[in-house]
């Protein structure tokens, strides 16, 4: 009991403290973070163990932080303790996708829709794999992250036709450019034909002229 209540402490202390100076963009992005994955656990118990564990460890690393700020010797450590709490937040969040997966395969809904609405799943990356499970099981479009990623989806098709009809175009206009350049060729090629005739003849008449003469 004591042990969760210290956690509740820390997890308190730690959203409402102002985060560290040093290595400030991979420390904020983790601290600030924390608040939503408590959120996320309250709604899935099964989190709640991981999350508390991330608290944790988050709260020994921002207080090293603090103490980096006055001695800059502890920088080397805080670094390092500050990656291994980013990997340790990498975890969870493969985890939440692998949970996200387990979901579409059970059918279940309701855990589907926190981890979407929880923000820590990359909806583009896994757009293709959603958004037929989404048609399929939500009739009423109640998840709004996923609407707004239907709208793109259809703004997506619609620019990427536009994109081929330009495209074909640009082929088109490369085709007939090549046709005519190559009928400037044959052309050239002709007029050059012609005039290698026209020269063989007067070499010719010029030949048959020099042997009258002498004759």
């Amino acid at each position: 009991m004591l042990k969760y209540f210290l956690l509740s402490f820390f997890s308190w202390t730690l959203l409402f403290a102002t985060n560290p100076k040093p290595y400030s963009q991979l420390g904020d992005d983790i601290y600030n973070s924390l608040k939503a994955y408590q959120k996320l656990a309250r709604s899935l118990p099964q989190l709640n163990s991981s999350v508390q564990e991330l608290v944790y460890n988050a709260k020994k690393t921002k207080d090293l932080g603090f103490k980096t700020e006055v001695d800059l010797k502890l920088s080397k450590k805080y670094l390092q303790a500050l990656r291994e709490l980013d990997k340790e937040r990498q975890a969870l969040l493969t985890r939440l996708n692998s949970m996200l997966y387990r979901s579409m395969d059970a059918k279940d809904t309701q855990t589907f829709s926190k981890l979407i609405r929880s923000h820590f799943i990359d909806l583009d990356r896994v757009a293709e794999d959603l958004i037929p499970f989404y048609k399929k099981h939500y009739k009423s479009g109640s998840i709004r992250e996923l609407e707004t990623l239907l709208k793109d989806e259809k703004r997506y098709k619609r620019d990427r036709k536009a994109e081929n009809r330009e495209y074909m175009k640009r082929l088109e206009a490369q085709r007939i450019q090549r046709m005519r350049e190559a009928g400037k060729n044959i052309d050239s090629s002709r007029e050059a034909n012609l005039d290698k005739d026209m020269a063989l003849k007067r070499q010719k008449i010029n030949s048959m002229m020099e042997s009258n003469l002498i004759r």
